[in-house]
């Protein structure tokens, strides 16, 4: 039986430490991928901070980086750009270059669903 992946749901008004409490997350298990989904420059700059290996990777990137941080940056900040970023991330599940004890971390979900009831609303109107 495959359990399902955990969800947590970290909220807060900005800059009260929502990155680096799941950057700290990173530091302390190293042995996991963190895929992350950036709206920002947040995660630069406190991976940075906390001595994390970063790699920027496209919606195009074929391989998972060897870096424990691979972050993508859908920008501009379209629903079409998120959903391709979403689609390598499940390519990489299929192809277990993920596995469970790695994380996949949207930031600003705010921002990506203002971008999808607005993608949602232009294809229906």
């Amino acid at each position: 039986m495959r359990l399902g992946r955990e969800k947590i749901l970290v909220v807060g008004d900005p800059k009260v430490g929502k990155t680096r409490a799941v950057a700290t997350f990173a530091r302390g298990l190293p042995n996991s991928k963190f895929v992350i989904l950036e709206t920002d420059d947040g995660w630069v700059k406190v991976a940075a901070e906390l001595g994390l290996k970063v790699a920027e990777v496209t919606k195009d990137s074929v391989n998972l980086p060897t870096q424990q941080v691979a972050l993508f940056r859908p920008i501009p900040q379209e629903w079409l750009n998120y959903h391709a970023c979403i689609e390598r991330i499940d390519k990489w599940i299929t192809e277990r270059k993920l596995g469970p004890d790695d994380w996949i971390i949207t930031e600003g979900l705010d921002i990506v669903l203002d971008e999808m009831r607005g993608e949602f609303s232009d294809k229906t109107a």
